[in-house]
């Protein structure tokens, strides 16, 4: 006869294998991007990716010569280079008149 703590362990075993049943096609069939609308755009983005990381294609780019630039918020703009700040070092504070 199983003890309590025998049909407690299989309840526990046989929850969890439910609930990795359920999960693992969902997090397979998860979308690419899953916060943007479905758009151009989205489908550029996907579209390049795909054709730079597929092995074979023409415009396959090999992973030691890929590089990957993030932003604070996931969007592209342009931040000025250094050279296009004024130099404050080389600037001089006028004088105060007496």
């Amino acid at each position: 006869m199983f003890a309590l703590y025998q049909i407690i362990s299989l309840v526990r075993r046989v929850a969890i294998a439910a609930a990795v049943a359920v999960a693992v096609p969902l997090l397979a069939h998860s979308d690419t991007l899953p916060s943007w609308n479905d758009t151009a755009p989205k489908a550029a983005v996907v579209g390049f990716v795909d054709r730079v990381t597929k092995a074979g294609s023409p415009d396959f780019v090999p992973e030691q010569e890929r590089v990957a630039v993030f932003d604070n918020d996931g969007t592209l703009w342009v931040e000025p280079s250094s050279s296009s700040r004024p130099n404050s070092a080389g600037l001089r504070c006028p004088t105060p008149a007496a």
